[in-house]
């Protein structure tokens, strides 16, 4: 069984998109990697929601995945609306 904190990206901004089911975010991975349609957990207050990253930005170009160490933009849909966002982990 692989544990959730295989993945770990530290967020030092989010901000909504005009879907309200959306956000972009700018952080570090700290840990693991990230990956266009990664289904991944957002830590909510208490509770976390799931959602898959869209899109990923380094260095502003466009990429497919991105690893530990590296700073990033991400984009990531979810079917609930986001509130309060903390960190992202991965699900699996």
């Amino acid at each position: 069984m692989r544990s959730t904190k295989e993945l770990f990206f530290r967020v030092n901004s989010a901000r909504k998109t005009k879907s309200k089911n959306g956000l972009i975010l700018s952080g570090r991975i700290q840990k693991g990697y990230l990956k266009t349609g990664q289904r991944v957990l957002f830590s909510c207050g208490l509770s976390n929601v799931e959602c898959f990253v869209d899109l990923i930005w380094l260095n502003g170009k466009q990429v497919n995945e991105c690893y530990a160490g590296k700073a990033a933009i991400v984009s990531v849909k979810s079917n609930v609306p986001f509130e309060d966002i903390k960190d992202l982990t991965n699900i699996d």
